[in-house]
């Protein structure tokens, strides 16, 4: 297994865990009001994430090619300083909406019964300054992943998520629980990152001799992936928050805040995808560039078993435990039954939204777009009048049970198209040996635990045995998988931790 995966996902856990494990302390601090508009965060920053128009993707990219030779220091350093300016039209774009927003999403969008119109507006004024250091903190985090500086990251990014999740703890406990002074601390924290990681990126490529300048060249050079980054982030941000916008929109903040509580236990299987994708995706770029297609085919067969033993074993396990997952991250056995259900339904649809992630990256490396945009528009052009009737019919059961159909219609429809893009690869392999064969044994193992007698009363009892089990289900997935199977063993053999190959 590859190092720099073992590195970005342990990275990642700490800082999901950061975000996960104090939201129920939120909650009490802020009260369920309050948590719904600090949850309505995540709508603006989709909103606001349109105006990236594909910029960080492309740094990414470009980045990893630097390191492989295509730029000279000097023509690097100069395309970074185009996207800077092009980031500060940005941000300054993105506080001047919300600014001019606030007054009619606080009193014609959101629904809050305890909170004042006033409080409301101020916040999401907030928003729009916290999304724009946010947009700098991933703009230079993309020039730092496609440098492949994975662990210096991860220090960085590890280090500053205790700060914003488990500092403003502090602070809420001493200056006041509300929106507004939890968004003030994430603002002041994520500033400081942006210095952090700016520095970082100066130090792995300092300044050459003459000053970096704007150069309108890098921008009609890259125009292609841009735009079809741009459309697929447009397409993504209706796909996911479509849902969102309209549970806003029809229900109270109370239940949109639930509806939050369930998304953020789910957004695990993303947090232990995101490393795999973060690593695999300037290899398999690397690999194209260079004519490596075994390498190419070796490194994306190793990503999907391995998503597939990570993120698609804990998602089986929350949709066989729910309720009991619920109850050891809140200890509120009331709320825990109530939304069992839902998390169980939402959870499928999320571990087949993680399978499709290798596809997608496969394309990305061969810089084809256009699949994922056509696909992504259609499916929100059905899916936006259906969830608007339906979620204000039957309310959040509506949301997840959408959420669940389109990512299984798209498990079994999307990959038929992707890999006719992606011919070095095939289809039916993918899904026998990545995806089928790695999870009937989790499975099974879960479903015979539901026949055994567990104590899941306790918290700690109850944490003990669903980690026995996750960790038996993710075993099992390993030795089922070929390729995982085989480069451990090489690795015992060689006795020495492998690396991704990118001979």
């Amino acid at each position: 297994m590859s190092i720099n995966i073992i590195v970005n996902l342990l990275g990642q856990i700490w800082v999901g865990l950061m975000a996960i494990l104090f939201v129920p302390t939120y909650v009490r601090y802020l009260g369920s009001e309050g948590y719904g508009l600090i949850s309505f965060f995540a709508v603006m920053q989709g909103f606001l994430g349109l105006l990236d128009m594909g910029l960080t993707a492309t740094l990414g990219k470009e980045s990893a090619k630097y390191i492989g030779g295509s730029y000279t220091k000097s023509a690097i350093k100069d395309l970074i300083r185009t996207y800077e300016i092009l980031a500060l039209v940005i941000i300054v774009t993105a506080v001047m909406v919300t600014t001019l927003l606030s007054e009619y999403i606080a009193q014609n969008w959101l629904k809050a019964s305890s909170m004042s119109i006033n409080a409301i507006e101020q916040a999401i004024i907030l928003m729009g300054i916290l999304f724009s250091v946010r947009f700098l903190e991933g703009f230079y985090r993309g020039i730092i992943i496609g440098l492949q500086e994975h662990l210096i990251y991860n220090i960085i990014n590890a280090t500053f998520a205790t700060l914003k999740w488990a500092g403003v703890l502090v602070v809420l406990e001493y200056y006041g629980g509300t929106a507004k002074i939890f968004l003030l601390w994430q603002i002041i924290i994520t500033l400081f990152l942006v210095i952090v990681f700016r520095k970082f990126v100066n130090i792995k490529i300092p300044n050459p001799a003459i000053n970096p300048k704007f150069n309108k060249i890098y921008i009609y050079k890259n125009w292609r992936f841009t735009k079809g980054m741009a459309l697929i982030t447009l397409s993504v941000f209706a796909l996911t928050n479509i849902d969102k916008i309209i549970v806003s929109k029809f229900l109270d903040l109370t239940t949109f805040g639930n509806y939050n509580l369930i998304i953020t236990i789910s957004v695990v299987l993303t947090i232990m995808t995101a490393p795999i994708a973060q690593t695999l995706l300037p290899k398999l770029t690397q690999n194209i560039a260079g004519r490596q297609i075994k390498e190419y085919e070796k490194n994306f067969n190793i990503g999907s078993q391995l998503i597939a033993a990570t993120a698609g074993c804990v998602g089986i396990l929350i949709a066989f435990y729910p309720a009991e997952i619920f109850y050891i991250w809140t200890n509120d056995v009331i709320l825990s039954k109530k939304l069992a259900l839902y998390l169980r339904i939402y959870c499928i649809g999320t571990v087949f939204n993680c399978l499709l992630v290798m596809p997608y990256l496969a394309q990305l490396a061969k810089e084809q777009t256009l699949l994922t945009v056509k696909a992504n528009m259609v499916t929100v052009i059905i899916l936006t009048p259906a969830l608007m009737y339906f979620v204000s019919e039957f309310g959040l059961m509506a949301a997840v049970m959408v959420w669940c159909i389109y990512n299984i219609c798209s498990f079994i429809i999307t990959p038929r198209y992707a890999f006719k893009n992606i011919d070095d690869l095939k289809l039916l392999n993918w899904y026998k040996y990545d995806v089928i064969i790695p999870l009937i044994l989790p499975i099974c193992i879960l479903a015979v635990s539901k026949l055994i007698p567990l104590n899941f009363e306790n918290r700690i009892y109850a944490l003990i045995n669903l980690s026995v089990l996750g960790a038996l289900a993710m075993i099992s997935a390993v030795i089922s998988c070929t390729s995982l199977r085989e480069m451990l063993s090489r690795s015992v053999k060689r006795n020495k931790i492998p690396y991704l190959s990118n001979e």
